[in-house]
Protein backbone atom coordinates (compact mmCIF):
# COMPACT_ATOMS: atom_id res chain seq x y z
CA UNK A 1 0.00 0.00 0.00
CA UNK A 2 1.39 3.41 -0.33
CA UNK A 3 -0.63 6.55 -0.38
CA UNK A 4 -0.61 10.11 -0.07
CA UNK A 5 -3.21 12.37 1.58
CA UNK A 6 -3.94 15.71 3.28
CA UNK A 7 -2.68 15.71 7.06
CA UNK A 8 -6.04 17.42 8.50
CA UNK A 9 -8.59 15.56 7.37
CA UNK A 10 -6.78 12.09 8.52
CA UNK A 11 -6.14 13.94 11.98
CA UNK A 12 -10.26 14.25 12.06
CA UNK A 13 -10.59 10.90 11.41
CA UNK A 14 -8.42 8.98 13.69
CA UNK A 15 -10.08 11.91 16.33
CA UNK A 16 -13.43 10.21 15.68
CA UNK A 17 -12.02 6.89 15.96
CA UNK A 18 -9.90 7.16 19.25
CA UNK A 19 -13.06 6.54 21.76
CA UNK A 20 -14.73 3.40 19.67
CA UNK A 21 -11.36 1.33 20.23
CA UNK A 22 -10.58 -0.14 23.46
CA UNK A 23 -7.35 -1.18 25.48
CA UNK A 24 -8.85 -4.93 26.00
CA UNK A 25 -7.00 -8.22 25.68
CA UNK A 26 -7.57 -8.57 22.45
CA UNK A 27 -4.87 -6.31 20.18
CA UNK A 28 -6.77 -5.57 17.38
CA UNK A 29 -9.29 -3.69 19.43
CA UNK A 30 -6.57 -1.31 19.88
CA UNK A 31 -6.00 -1.03 16.04
CA UNK A 32 -7.19 0.75 13.45
CA UNK A 33 -7.77 -0.40 9.82
CA UNK A 34 -6.33 1.42 7.08
CA UNK A 35 -7.83 0.22 3.18
CA UNK A 36 -6.87 1.73 0.35
CA UNK A 37 -8.54 1.49 -2.90
CA UNK A 38 -10.41 3.34 -5.90
CA UNK A 39 -8.39 6.91 -4.68
CA UNK A 40 -9.97 6.51 -1.17
CA UNK A 41 -8.54 5.40 2.50
CA UNK A 42 -10.64 3.65 4.55
CA UNK A 43 -10.29 3.70 8.63
CA UNK A 44 -12.26 1.51 10.46
CA UNK A 45 -12.32 1.07 14.04
CA UNK A 46 -14.07 -1.61 16.88
CA UNK A 47 -14.48 -2.46 20.14
CA UNK A 48 -17.20 -5.28 18.80
CA UNK A 49 -20.08 -4.00 20.28
CA UNK A 50 -19.38 -0.68 17.66
CA UNK A 51 -18.16 -0.28 14.43
CA UNK A 52 -16.63 3.31 12.68
CA UNK A 53 -15.76 3.29 9.23
CA UNK A 54 -14.24 6.90 7.71
CA UNK A 55 -13.63 6.92 3.49
CA UNK A 56 -11.29 9.90 2.92
CA UNK A 57 -9.86 11.45 -0.46
CA UNK A 58 -6.22 10.18 -0.95
CA UNK A 59 -3.90 9.72 -4.41
CA UNK A 60 -3.85 5.76 -3.88
CA UNK A 61 -0.56 4.28 -6.35
CA UNK A 62 -0.74 1.27 -4.64
CA UNK A 63 -3.80 -0.50 -3.18
CA UNK A 64 -3.68 -2.38 -0.14
CA UNK A 65 -4.74 -2.35 3.89
CA UNK A 66 -2.85 -2.15 7.10
CA UNK A 67 -3.54 -1.96 10.69
CA UNK A 68 -1.72 0.81 13.51
CA UNK A 69 -2.19 1.52 16.88
CA UNK A 70 -4.82 4.04 17.19
CA UNK A 71 -3.09 6.50 19.56
CA UNK A 72 0.29 5.80 18.18
CA UNK A 73 -0.72 6.51 15.18
CA UNK A 74 -2.84 9.79 15.67
CA UNK A 75 -0.27 10.72 17.77
CA UNK A 76 2.47 10.71 14.55
CA UNK A 77 0.27 12.05 12.25
CA UNK A 78 -0.83 15.30 14.53
CA UNK A 79 2.90 15.64 14.92
CA UNK A 80 4.05 15.69 11.57
CA UNK A 81 6.03 18.33 10.31
CA UNK A 82 4.27 18.50 6.53
CA UNK A 83 0.41 19.16 5.32
CA UNK A 84 1.12 16.38 3.23
CA UNK A 85 1.13 12.60 4.50
CA UNK A 86 2.82 9.63 2.86
CA UNK A 87 1.92 6.53 4.13
CA UNK A 88 3.19 3.08 2.68
CA UNK A 89 3.44 -0.58 4.01
CA UNK A 90 7.08 -2.76 4.94
CA UNK A 91 4.78 -6.42 4.09
CA UNK A 92 2.03 -6.56 6.51
CA UNK A 93 4.10 -6.30 9.52
CA UNK A 94 5.23 -1.72 9.43
CA UNK A 95 3.25 1.15 8.67
CA UNK A 96 5.70 4.01 7.79
CA UNK A 97 4.15 7.67 7.91
CA UNK A 98 7.19 9.26 5.80
CA UNK A 99 8.37 12.73 4.19
CA UNK A 100 11.61 13.53 2.70
CA UNK A 101 12.90 14.46 5.73
CA UNK A 102 11.29 12.24 8.54
CA UNK A 103 10.22 8.67 8.72
CA UNK A 104 7.95 7.15 11.01
CA UNK A 105 6.75 3.49 11.46
CA UNK A 106 4.36 1.38 13.73
CA UNK A 107 3.74 -1.89 14.19
CA UNK A 108 1.04 -3.57 12.30
CA UNK A 109 -1.21 -6.71 12.45
CA UNK A 110 -2.70 -9.20 9.86
CA UNK A 111 -5.62 -6.88 8.15
CA UNK A 112 -7.42 -10.02 6.95
CA UNK A 113 -7.97 -10.98 10.92
CA UNK A 114 -9.10 -7.01 11.35
CA UNK A 115 -13.14 -7.70 12.49
CA UNK A 116 -15.07 -6.09 10.14
CA UNK A 117 -18.96 -4.33 9.90
CA UNK A 118 -21.74 -6.60 8.53
CA UNK A 119 -24.47 -5.55 7.39
CA UNK A 120 -27.63 -7.83 6.60
CA UNK A 121 -28.10 -8.32 3.10
CA UNK A 122 -31.79 -7.57 3.23
CA UNK A 123 -30.96 -4.03 5.44
CA UNK A 124 -33.42 -0.88 4.06
CA UNK A 125 -31.89 1.89 4.93
CA UNK A 126 -34.33 5.24 6.15
CA UNK A 127 -33.46 8.87 5.56
CA UNK A 128 -33.67 10.45 9.44
CA UNK A 129 -33.90 13.78 10.77
CA UNK A 130 -30.21 14.41 12.02
CA UNK A 131 -31.16 17.60 14.25
CA UNK A 132 -34.02 15.83 15.76
CA UNK A 133 -32.11 13.15 16.19
CA UNK A 134 -29.40 15.27 18.30
CA UNK A 135 -32.30 16.96 19.89
CA UNK A 136 -32.88 13.41 21.97
CA UNK A 137 -29.74 12.74 22.72
CA UNK A 138 -28.97 16.16 23.97
CA UNK A 139 -31.91 16.47 26.12
CA UNK A 140 -31.88 12.39 27.57
CA UNK A 141 -28.31 11.24 27.58
CA UNK A 142 -27.68 12.96 30.71
CA UNK A 143 -29.66 10.33 32.62
CA UNK A 144 -28.55 7.00 31.18
CA UNK A 145 -27.06 4.87 33.75
CA UNK A 146 -23.44 4.00 33.43
CA UNK A 147 -24.20 0.21 34.62
CA UNK A 148 -27.70 -1.61 34.30
CA UNK A 149 -30.19 -0.87 37.26
CA UNK A 150 -33.19 -2.78 38.26
CA UNK A 151 -35.16 -0.68 36.18
CA UNK A 152 -33.24 -1.37 32.99
CA UNK A 153 -30.55 -1.29 31.50
CA UNK A 154 -27.71 1.57 30.68
CA UNK A 155 -29.23 2.59 27.35
CA UNK A 156 -31.69 4.82 26.05
CA UNK A 157 -35.01 3.46 25.16
CA UNK A 158 -36.85 3.82 21.41
CA UNK A 159 -39.93 3.01 21.67
CA UNK A 160 -43.24 3.53 19.04
CA UNK A 161 -46.04 4.67 20.64
CA UNK A 162 -49.17 4.59 18.77
CA UNK A 163 -49.29 5.06 15.32
CA UNK A 164 -46.72 7.90 14.70
CA UNK A 165 -44.86 8.97 17.68
CA UNK A 166 -42.10 7.68 18.93
CA UNK A 167 -40.77 8.22 22.30
CA UNK A 168 -36.61 7.81 23.97
CA UNK A 169 -36.48 7.40 27.54
CA UNK A 170 -33.73 7.06 29.81
CA UNK A 171 -33.80 6.15 33.44
CA UNK A 172 -31.23 5.80 36.21
CA UNK A 173 -33.46 5.29 39.16
CA UNK A 174 -33.57 8.55 40.48
CA UNK A 175 -34.35 10.54 37.39
CA UNK A 176 -35.62 10.09 34.08
CA UNK A 177 -35.48 11.77 30.62
CA UNK A 178 -37.57 11.40 28.12
CA UNK A 179 -38.74 12.80 24.26
CA UNK A 180 -41.41 12.59 22.24
CA UNK A 181 -41.64 13.06 18.10
CA UNK A 182 -43.43 12.34 15.36
CA UNK A 183 -42.86 10.17 12.16
CA UNK A 184 -42.82 13.72 10.52
CA UNK A 185 -40.23 15.39 13.19
CA UNK A 186 -38.25 12.27 12.88
CA UNK A 187 -38.18 11.89 9.08
CA UNK A 188 -37.99 8.28 10.38
CA UNK A 189 -41.89 5.91 10.17
CA UNK A 190 -42.11 1.99 11.04
CA UNK A 191 -39.26 0.51 12.75
CA UNK A 192 -39.77 -3.49 13.29
CA UNK A 193 -38.45 -3.65 16.79
CA UNK A 194 -37.91 -1.52 20.00
CA UNK A 195 -34.55 -0.04 20.51
CA UNK A 196 -32.35 -0.15 23.25
CA UNK A 197 -29.43 1.81 22.49
CA UNK A 198 -26.67 1.32 25.03
CA UNK A 199 -25.10 4.32 26.65
CA UNK A 200 -21.50 4.57 24.73
CA UNK A 201 -23.44 3.75 21.26
CA UNK A 202 -25.52 6.86 22.35
CA UNK A 203 -22.52 8.85 22.71
CA UNK A 204 -21.00 7.87 19.61
CA UNK A 205 -23.83 7.91 17.29
CA UNK A 206 -24.05 11.83 18.45
CA UNK A 207 -20.70 11.97 17.50
CA UNK A 208 -21.54 9.81 13.53
CA UNK A 209 -24.82 12.17 14.06
CA UNK A 210 -22.64 16.12 14.19
CA UNK A 211 -20.28 14.62 11.14
CA UNK A 212 -22.72 14.39 8.73
CA UNK A 213 -26.25 16.22 7.67
CA UNK A 214 -27.44 13.80 5.47
CA UNK A 215 -28.34 10.17 7.35
CA UNK A 216 -29.84 7.03 6.83
CA UNK A 217 -30.71 4.34 9.51
CA UNK A 218 -31.53 0.41 9.60
CA UNK A 219 -32.35 -1.02 12.51
CA UNK A 220 -32.72 -5.01 13.43
CA UNK A 221 -33.23 -6.37 16.72
CA UNK A 222 -29.65 -6.99 17.85
CA UNK A 223 -27.70 -3.90 15.79
CA UNK A 224 -28.67 0.19 14.74
CA UNK A 225 -26.81 0.88 11.54
CA UNK A 226 -26.16 4.50 9.68
CA UNK A 227 -24.57 5.51 7.29
CA UNK A 228 -23.75 8.62 5.14
CA UNK A 229 -21.53 9.30 2.27
CA UNK A 230 -18.51 9.22 3.35
CA UNK A 231 -19.19 7.21 6.92
CA UNK A 232 -20.98 3.89 8.22
CA UNK A 233 -21.57 2.82 11.90
CA UNK A 234 -23.27 0.32 13.94
CA UNK A 235 -23.91 -0.36 17.54
CA UNK A 236 -24.88 -3.65 19.15
CA UNK A 237 -28.38 -2.65 20.99
CA UNK A 238 -29.25 -4.24 24.62
CA UNK A 239 -31.71 -7.35 24.98
CA UNK A 240 -33.51 -5.69 27.78
CA UNK A 241 -37.19 -4.11 27.32
CA UNK A 242 -37.86 -1.31 28.98
CA UNK A 243 -41.88 -1.10 29.50
CA UNK A 244 -41.75 0.04 33.49
CA UNK A 245 -40.50 3.35 32.30
CA UNK A 246 -44.65 4.08 31.65
CA UNK A 247 -45.29 3.55 35.29
CA UNK A 248 -42.73 6.22 36.39
CA UNK A 249 -43.82 9.34 35.02
CA UNK A 250 -47.06 10.98 37.19
CA UNK A 251 -50.03 11.48 35.22
CA UNK A 252 -51.19 13.11 38.00
CA UNK A 253 -49.76 16.14 38.82
CA UNK A 254 -50.86 18.33 42.03
CA UNK A 255 -49.48 22.01 40.66
CA UNK A 256 -47.35 24.19 39.15
CA UNK A 257 -44.90 27.26 39.04
CA UNK A 258 -43.21 29.14 35.76
CA UNK A 259 -39.33 29.82 37.29
CA UNK A 260 -37.28 32.17 35.40
CA UNK A 261 -34.48 30.19 33.69
CA UNK A 262 -31.53 32.33 33.93
CA UNK A 263 -32.30 33.52 37.56
CA UNK A 264 -32.70 29.63 38.40
CA UNK A 265 -29.65 28.40 36.91
CA UNK A 266 -27.59 31.15 38.56
CA UNK A 267 -28.94 30.45 42.32
CA UNK A 268 -28.31 26.74 41.81
CA UNK A 269 -24.94 28.09 40.49
CA UNK A 270 -24.36 29.02 43.92
CA UNK A 271 -25.68 27.04 45.77
CA UNK A 272 -23.73 24.33 44.60
CA UNK A 273 -20.81 25.62 47.16
CA UNK A 274 -22.70 24.50 50.31
CA UNK A 275 -23.05 20.65 48.74
CA UNK A 276 -20.61 17.93 48.98
CA UNK A 277 -19.90 14.08 48.68
CA UNK A 278 -22.72 13.85 51.80
CA UNK A 279 -24.74 16.95 51.04
CA UNK A 280 -25.84 16.97 47.46
CA UNK A 281 -29.46 18.30 47.62
CA UNK A 282 -31.10 21.77 47.70
CA UNK A 283 -34.57 22.35 48.70
CA UNK A 284 -37.29 24.11 47.27
CA UNK A 285 -40.14 25.72 49.04
CA UNK A 286 -42.58 27.60 47.43
CA UNK A 287 -45.22 29.60 48.85
CA UNK A 288 -47.09 33.55 48.57
CA UNK A 289 -45.41 34.28 45.32
CA UNK A 290 -41.73 33.14 46.54
CA UNK A 291 -39.52 30.02 45.90
CA UNK A 292 -36.85 29.97 48.70
CA UNK A 293 -33.65 27.60 47.29
CA UNK A 294 -31.60 26.29 49.84
CA UNK A 295 -28.69 24.26 50.49
CA UNK A 296 -25.87 23.47 52.62
CA UNK A 297 -25.28 22.07 56.55
CA UNK A 298 -24.20 23.64 59.61
CA UNK A 299 -20.74 21.77 58.68
CA UNK A 300 -20.17 23.65 55.39
CA UNK A 301 -22.24 26.57 55.47
CA UNK A 302 -25.69 27.01 54.33
CA UNK A 303 -27.45 29.21 51.74
CA UNK A 304 -30.42 30.86 51.31
CA UNK A 305 -31.91 32.77 48.08
CA UNK A 306 -35.32 33.65 47.08
CA UNK A 307 -36.73 33.93 43.28
CA UNK A 308 -40.29 35.73 42.80
CA UNK A 309 -42.53 33.68 41.16
CA UNK A 310 -46.14 33.66 40.38
CA UNK A 311 -47.55 31.03 43.34
CA UNK A 312 -50.58 31.37 45.62
CA UNK A 313 -51.06 27.69 46.26
CA UNK A 314 -50.36 25.82 49.51
CA UNK A 315 -46.93 25.63 50.82
CA UNK A 316 -44.74 22.77 49.00
CA UNK A 317 -41.37 22.02 50.30
CA UNK A 318 -39.21 19.41 48.36
CA UNK A 319 -35.57 18.49 48.02
CA UNK A 320 -33.45 17.19 45.01
CA UNK A 321 -30.13 16.18 44.01
CA UNK A 322 -28.56 19.94 42.84
CA UNK A 323 -26.77 18.35 40.08
CA UNK A 324 -29.48 16.66 38.69
CA UNK A 325 -31.62 19.75 38.45
CA UNK A 326 -28.74 21.69 36.77
CA UNK A 327 -29.00 18.47 34.30
CA UNK A 328 -32.91 18.21 33.75
CA UNK A 329 -32.44 22.44 33.01
CA UNK A 330 -29.24 22.82 31.22
CA UNK A 331 -31.29 21.17 27.85
CA UNK A 332 -33.88 23.63 28.45
CA UNK A 333 -33.29 26.50 26.02
CA UNK A 334 -37.05 28.76 26.85
CA UNK A 335 -36.28 31.67 29.02
CA UNK A 336 -38.44 29.62 31.71
CA UNK A 337 -38.83 26.13 33.45
CA UNK A 338 -42.00 24.67 34.09
CA UNK A 339 -41.85 22.92 37.99
CA UNK A 340 -44.73 20.51 38.28
CA UNK A 341 -44.95 18.01 41.66
CA UNK A 342 -47.69 15.31 42.22
CA UNK A 343 -50.20 15.31 45.18
CA UNK A 344 -48.19 12.96 47.12
CA UNK A 345 -44.90 14.78 46.44
CA UNK A 346 -43.18 11.66 45.06
CA UNK A 347 -41.42 13.86 42.52
CA UNK A 348 -40.94 16.96 40.61
CA UNK A 349 -41.32 17.14 36.98
CA UNK A 350 -38.66 19.86 35.09
CA UNK A 351 -40.67 20.74 31.87
CA UNK A 352 -40.24 23.31 29.06
CA UNK A 353 -42.97 25.26 28.30
CA UNK A 354 -41.79 26.01 24.55
CA UNK A 355 -41.55 22.16 23.88
CA UNK A 356 -43.75 20.11 24.89
CA UNK A 357 -41.86 17.06 23.61
CA UNK A 358 -39.34 16.91 26.63
CA UNK A 359 -40.36 15.57 30.14
CA UNK A 360 -37.67 15.00 33.23
CA UNK A 361 -38.74 13.67 36.23
CA UNK A 362 -36.70 13.45 39.41
CA UNK A 363 -37.43 11.51 42.25
CA UNK A 364 -36.82 13.69 45.77
CA UNK A 365 -34.88 13.01 48.86
CA UNK A 366 -36.23 12.60 52.14
CA UNK A 367 -34.71 14.91 54.61
CA UNK A 368 -34.43 14.07 58.39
Amino acid sequence: MRIEIEKSPMVRALSLLQSVTEKKSIPYLSHVLLKAENKKITVSATDLDIFMEITLDADVSSEGSITAPARKLLEVVKEFPEDLLELSTEGRERLVISTDKAVFNLPSLDPEDFPSMIVPQEAEYMPVNRDAMLKVFQKTSYAIPPTENPIGGPGLYWVRVGENLHRFVACDIHRLAAVELTDEELGVGHIKTDVFIPKKGVIELAKFLEENERVEIFVTEQALYAKSETMSFSTRLLEETFSVYETIIPSKRADSVLIPMEALRQVLKRMAIFTDQTWRHVKFSLQNGELEVTAGSPEIGIGREIINVEYSGEPVTMAFNLRYVLDAIGVIRSDHVRFEWTDDLIGGLFLDPDDSSYVSFIMPLVLD
